[in-house]
């Protein structure tokens, strides 16, 4: 399997699901730290770590993949999202360039090949 290429900066528009997780991670970081995170602090970070610091990059995307499984998300999408480091959604196709879309696609398309040869 080929490796998940670095997440880009950018601004996306996020929806009420996405705005939730984000919540509780806010939640999670009150109760870990007994303060609201600041500017500087990470979105995801360490939780057995006694300040605050980010998650390295494998464990990130292990966090974001559970919750994913955990929302019932498509694997497909999940798969995707491994494979690209981009949360596509209805509600920010409009924000990704039509590479990003393209790089999407493929993901897409491969896991379905993948799951053809398994069955």
């Amino acid at each position: 399997m080929a490796r998940r290429k670095k997440p880009r900066s950018r601004t996306v528009r996020l929806d009420s699901t996405q705005r939730e997780l984000l919540e509780r991670q806010r939640d999670a970081f009150r109760a870990k730290f007994g303060r609201d995170p600041g500017a500087d602090d990470p979105v995801f970070f360490d939780p057995k770590a006694t300040e605050p610091r980010p998650l390295g990059d494998q464990s990130l995307v292990d966090t974001v993949t559970a919750a994913m499984e955990k929302a019932g998300i498509d694997p497909a999408k999940i798969h995707a999202y491994r494979r690209t480091g981009m949360l596509l959604t209805s509600d920010n196709l409009d924000q990704w360039s039509a590479e990003d879309l393209d790089e999407w696609q493929a993901a897409l398309d491969e896991h379905e090949a993948l799951e053809a040869r398994r069955n």
